[in-house]
């Protein structure tokens, strides 16, 4: 299994779970992984899993860095994002070209029977994409799962349909996280529909519980104070600085109302100037990256303002906790979150609808019980690991059975 990230997401998350799901007495799980993420996958269950470091080049990784972040940017630097929305295809691409056959030689060590690829979206990361050519030019059958959604094809519309055609065909099978992923992957980038499969995204509970008292006593948080909860990275497209503006309107309708906002990540300051600009600098707690079954207790409702998305993990944690929860249709968020019987879905950007919802849910505690059942249900039906787990084996012995 291989993740070309550097830094521990949702994706990364997700691969984890699965590897440490996967029946040992069938199968040999080794991770592949940037040695950042050495110590992550060694977590818990993962101390058993085998690992091994990915360090093929990856000059494609600098753009998510440094001069070429997008993070923070203003209407100034209109330029600046022109250029780098043009340069990026091409560095992808270039970098696709120049990992395969480093890639090729990594793989052959490891002496694997079939390669699982996890790319945050599409294109995605140039290592993962690069990872799938570099199996099929070794005889390794590959599954390429992709999280997000695909992206629309830039200036070198050509070239990006080309590479596409390439993964598509050296990929023995394309996943997503659900229906609407799949769709876009073949609306905005050419895939066959009839060659992905939709295998829903499951998650794993702790053996424990924890009360809502102790997650409110490790919060700081009262009992009787009516709390709005996120866990997410502080990045663009999770939408904290929405999630500040439905705070503050429905603050009007129940005065003491906090958010606690969990997460890390580059958009945290940001955060924190933009609630002290509105005064909610007291109705807002940061804990930092939390333990998200430690954590969800302590929420009357859960949040997502994301504007792109695959499957939160977020989300599925807080629907197994019987949080009722207020999300964005976005990706293949509506699949978890039915309007109106698991949760509420807003509009993108929108803040007056969840403000209204929000609003709605506390002044009617029976209709958030009731949400949140029902999302207990949902999740208990579709989206527990050993689901996701079971389809993945059942998908390796078919792809496996293939003649290579």
């Amino acid at each position: 299994m291989l993740s070309g990230s550097r830094t521990v997401g949702g994706t990364e998350r997700y691969l984890r779970e699965l590897a440490c799901s996967i029946d040992r007495r069938r199968y040999e799980p080794v991770v592949l992984r940037r040695p950042t993420l050495e110590r992550f996958f060694a977590e818990g269950r993962g101390a058993a899993i085998a690992q091994a470091d990915l360090t093929a080049w990856e000059p494609g990784a600098r753009m998510s860095g440094g001069r070429w972040s997008t993070q923070g940017t203003t209407p100034a630097d209109g330029a600046l994002l022109e250029v780098r929305s043009a340069l990026v295809p091409v560095v992808k691409q270039v970098a696709t070209a120049v990992d395969v056959p480093l890639l090729a030689k990594m793989l052959a060590r490891q002496d694997l029977d079939l390669l699982h690829v996890h790319n945050g979206g599409h294109p995605g990361s140039p290592t993962a994409l690069a990872a799938v050519l570099a199996a099929a030019s070794i005889g390794i059958p590959t599954v390429l799962t992709v999280h997000g959604l695909a992206k629309p094809r830039g200036l070198l519309r050509r070239g990006e349909e080309g590479l596409d055609r390439r993964l598509a065909t050296a990929a023995a099978v394309v996943t997503t996280v659900g229906d609407a992923p799949a769709g876009v992957l073949v609306r905005l980038r050419g895939f066959d529909r009839t060659s992905i499969r939709v295998i829903p995204t499951g998650i794993g509970l702790p053996a424990t519980l924890t009360t809502r008292q102790e997650a409110r006593a490790a919060l700081g948080v009262a009992e009787d104070v009516p709390v709005i909860g996120s866990i997410a990275a502080f990045t663009p497209v999770k939408g904290h600085l929405a999630m500040l503006d439905i705070l503050a309107q429905v603050r009007a309708d129940v005065p003491d109302v906090i958010a606690v906002l969990a997460g890390e990540g580059p958009c945290r300051s940001q955060v924190i100037d933009r609630a002290e600009a509105l005064g909610l600098a007291e109705a807002v707690r940061l804990p930092g990256s939390v333990d998200p079954f430690s954590t969800l207790p302590a929420f009357d409702v859960f949040l997502s303002a994301s504007t792109t998305e695959g499957l939160p993990l977020a989300i599925l944690e807080a629907m197994s906790q019987g949080v009722p929860v207020v999300a964005t249709g976005v990706g293949a968020v509506p699949e978890a979150v039915v309007h109106g019987e698991t949760g509420f879905l807003v509009a993108p950007g929108d803040v007056e609808g969840p403000a209204r919802r929000l609003s709605e849910l506390f002044e009617n505690p029976g209709l958030a019980r009731r949400l949140g059942d029902a999302g207990r249900r949902l999740f208990d039906a579709h989206h527990r690991i050993e689901h996701m787990a079971a389809a993945f084996q059942a998908l390796y012995q078919e792809v496996l059975r293939q003649p290579q």
